[in-house]
């Protein structure tokens, strides 16, 4: 799974990019991820078949980041819609509905894959992807587990007051 890193990149940056590794929250690049790329299309969010944005091809984050604040806002409607929200009095319903889920099912709502979520410490876990520039590409050489980025915190936001 490679793609070729912008071709207008200058030589000596790619020289020194050569040999690092980096880890992403989803792949810089298309893995052949179909609902990923699929919702891609349907929303039509301006990414060429890398995952580098339409309008200017080296900005190859396009595709790894947008999808932080697509996957937050499908996680706070369905809050929203299960809390019963309606105006401000009604926060406290959904702070508690929102730290009371323990994760997401891959879908059109979160294509980057399966998610645990902690209400504790409102942190979400997913896979990350590990990725080397070797040649003048971008090659994703491990996928880790859901696990691999989970930790412990001794933060509890459910005891806090409202």
């Amino acid at each position: 799974m490679s793609a070729w890193i912008d071709n207008n990149f200058p030589l000596v940056f790619l020289a020194l990019l050569d040999g690092s590794v980096t880890a992403f929250v989803l792949a810089l690049i298309a893995l052949g991820l179909s609902l990923v790329f699929g919702v891609m299309r349907v929303v039509n969010v301006g990414v060429n078949a890398s995952g580098a944005s339409k309008s200017d091809s080296k900005d190859v984050s396009t595709y790894s980041h947008m999808f932080g604040c697509w996957e937050t806002m499908f996680a706070m409607r369905e809050a929203v819609e299960q809390s019963g929200y309606r105006d401000k009095r009604d926060y406290p319903a959904l702070i508690e509905t929102m730290e009371g889920f323990t994760g997401f099912n891959e879908g059109i709502a979160h294509p980057q894959g399966p998610k645990v979520f902690n209400g504790k410490n409102h942190q979400c876990y997913g896979n990350q992807f590990i990725s080397k520039v070797a040649g003048g590409k971008l090659n994703v050489v491990h996928r880790t587990s859901i696990e691999d980025g989970m930790y412990d915190s001794d933060v509890d936001y459910t005891k806090m007051s409202l």
